[in-house]
């Protein structure tokens, strides 16, 4: 069986996810699927626009 492979990237802390999706059955269901079976990069606070910028 082929491995399928979903990348998600935001700005969102995952622990605000759920209220963004609405909090419900629905939400529980989509987060049980991705944040509990996935691998978690953290790019931590740094915000390269604040540090590259002229600003």
């Amino acid at each position: 069986m082929k491995e399928i492979v979903t990348i998600f990237c935001t700005q969102l802390k995952i622990e605000d996810w759920h209220i963004k999706l609405g909090d419900g059955v629905l939400a529980d269901s989509i987060l049980d699927r991705i944040v509990h079976r996935s691998l978690r990069i953290n790019a931590s606070s740094i915000n390269m626009r604040e540090i590259e910028s002229d600003l």
